[in-house]
């Protein structure tokens, strides 16, 4: 009976409402407390602004790459890579690092959706950031070479460009050359240098008929007993000898280029025939003026003969330069034809390469446009006021029952 009468009694349910009904102004006020505390805390805390958007990946719960993680995860790793940090620091003036921390992205693969997100201070800045991520990550993934077929594509565009710039040389190359070339010769059509040798054949020919003339002219003066001597210095047509030379090579630029009734050619060998006529005319008054009493006819016919002389060696002189300019010419541009040929093959297989990375891309539509909720999300004084009114009765509850203990 005595070891029956020291064993401790078992608190009832009874028990307990007793101590709450005897301590009921504790109870409640410390839940008063606790709502008051919370209710403050929320007060004085900053306001916390969430933005948002969320993407559909209907193919998320299939991996990329064999093996790999699923589609709305690697587009998760995108949304959070350097690249897409970088940019949409730019757009908000802010860094990457703290874009980062401002960040809040979920990726569910059982719906298959990516929840970006960004909480800030303001509105306006959590907005700026999810419309920032969601203009760029579309270029950032299509850049990424996600697929097989994306890495050949990548790899495929940076050959490209890379032939690209190869043309550009080589034909700034054979343009400059062509500039600078002395003859006008197309490598694919020999007849050029066959006219240049015809150019200096007709010369040539001339030039001997006019010395024939010439001579039979001073043999008839020196039967006749006249001068017959010709001055061997002509240093005073230098400058017509010049302009001489200067028209030829203006009129065949321009014949070659242009041909036929082209204004720009008919001025050009308007020049060739004043030049012509001047240099002629100048050198004939040179000997007239330092041989007395020498026939004009004999002037005449050694100007015309000096003249051919010079084109004579001008016509020479492009038909020595123009195999080699030729040959020169034909090497570059095969340079260039290779180069275009490789650059349309690599568009080919580029294009071809972009469209399988397509299929296979990650593809995604969006269910919510970027969206800035209303309200701080850490403001919420009914719920916090609750869970704090919750929490002291629950702590004022069991200091009751302690204390009733006790008595």
């Amino acid at each position: 009976m005595g070891a029956i009468l020291n064993e401790p009694r078992e608190e009832s349910v009874d028990d307990f409402a007793i101590a709450l009904r005897r301590n009921w102004r504790v109870v409640l006020g410390a839940g008063l407390i606790g709502s008051a505390l919370t209710l403050s805390y929320t007060f004085l805390i900053p306001a916390v602004y969430r933005a948002e958007s969320v993407l559909l990946i209907p193919t998320s719960t299939s991996p990329a790459l064999p093996g790999g993680p699923t589609q709305v995860n690697i587009l998760r790793g995108l949304a959070l890579s350097r690249p897409m940090l970088e940019n949409i620091a730019k757009d908000v003036r802010s860094t990457p690092e703290k874009v980062e921390d401002k960040l809040d992205l979920k990726a569910d693969g059982a719906k298959s959706q990516l929840v970006m997100a960004a909480q800030t201070a303001t509105k306006a800045e959590s907005l700026a950031i999810v419309s920032s991520m969601s203009k760029w990550i579309e270029p950032i993934s299509s850049s990424a070479s996600l697929t097989p077929a994306g890495r050949r594509a990548a790899e495929l565009k940076e050959t490209m460009e890379t032939r690209k710039e190869e043309l550009k040389e080589a034909e700034a190359k054979v343009a400059e050359f062509s500039s600078k070339a002395a003859t006008q010769t197309n490598p694919e059509d020999p007849s050029g240098i066959v006219e240049y040798r015809q150019q200096l054949r007709r010369i040539e020919l001339a030039q001997g008929e006019v010395e024939i003339r010439l001579r039979e002219a001073k043999g008839r003066a020196k039967s006749a007993g006249q001068n017959t001597s010709l001055p061997s210095d002509l240093t005073g047509t230098i400058e017509a000898r010049q302009l001489l030379l200067d028209a030829q090579v203006a009129y065949e630029i321009a014949n070659r280029k242009l041909g036929g009734d082209n204004p720009e050619r008919i001025k050009a060998k308007a020049a060739l025939d004043a030049a012509q006529v001047a240099f002629q005319s100048e050198v004939r008054s040179q000997i007239l003026s330092a041989q007395e009493g020498l026939s004009s006819d004999i002037a005449t016919m050694e100007a015309e003969r000096l003249m051919l002389g010079i084109q004579a060696d001008f016509w020479r002189n492009l038909t020595q330069k123009a195999p080699d300019e030729a040959i020169k010419l034909m090497r570059l541009s095969f340079e260039v034809e290779s180069l275009a040929g490789a650059v349309k093959l690599m568009e080919k297989k580029y294009s071809m390469a972009l469209q399988e990375s397509e299929v296979e891309g990650i593809r995604w539509s969006v269910l919510q446009p970027p969206t800035a909720l209303p309200d701080p999300i850490n403001k919420d004084f009914g719920l916090n006021g609750a869970l704090g009114l919750g929490l002291g009765l629950f702590v004022g509850s069991l200091f009751a029952v302690r204390t009733s203990n006790r008595k």
